[in-house]
């Protein structure tokens, strides 16, 4: 999860454009929410999670290890 629905963004239902347009108007007219979102966005990707910043290289390379070792049989 990327969006963090009113903390990171907004989120709305697909094909909604009047949804969608509504989303645009209110974060045209309040700069702090922008602000404010645009804040939370970058704390919530650059958390550091098992070592390493919430969406680097390193740590999916990490994830992905840690999936292949899981699914090798134990001897």
């Amino acid at each position: 999860m990327v969006v963090k629905n009113g903390i990171t963004g907004i989120l709305v239902q697909p094909r909604n454009a009047v949804a969608l347009a509504e989303v645009v108007l209110k974060l045209d007219k309040n700069k702090e929410l922008r602000e404010k979102m645009g804040e939370e966005g970058k704390k919530w990707v650059t958390e550091i999670v098992d070592g390493y910043s919430r969406f680097n290289v390193e740590r999916m390379l990490f994830l992905l290890e840690e999936l292949y070792e899981n699914l090798l049989p134990k001897v």
